[in-house]
């Protein structure tokens, strides 16, 4: 239901009209139940790392884009794809793309 909502700095939804990357897993682990931290950094200390061949559905990827360290987060949907706010929109894109790939830290499961 989120899929194409605006990307907003800082967004938690659609009161802010649309959100950035780690407003939006929160708002979709908060969808089943699960309180996580708002920020992708805060985000990275839970759950367990995850190997790249080893990621399931719903892991967090984290990534290095616009600083040092952790700066954006996204959840692995399977088949290769994950979906994120990033660039502007709500989007689903291939964990191959050179952009993610290349930024890519770690991933950690959660559920």
């Amino acid at each position: 239901t989120k899929l194409g909502m605006d990307y907003v700095w800082a967004g938690d939804g659609v009161l802010d009209g649309g959100y950035d990357c780690s407003g939006f897993t929160k708002a979709v682990f908060a969808s089943i139940g699960i309180n996580i931290p708002r920020t992708a950094a805060t985000q990275s200390a839970l759950g367990s790392y995850v190997d790249w061949n080893n990621l399931q559905p719903g892991d967090l990827m984290y990534f290095e884009t616009y600083k040092e360290g952790v700066s954006h987060v996204a959840i692995y949907m399977g088949n290769g794809k994950m979906i994120h706010a990033g660039g502007d929109k709500v989007q689903i894109q291939s964990i191959h793309t050179g952009y993610y790939k290349e930024r890519y830290l770690f991933s950690k499961r959660i559920l």
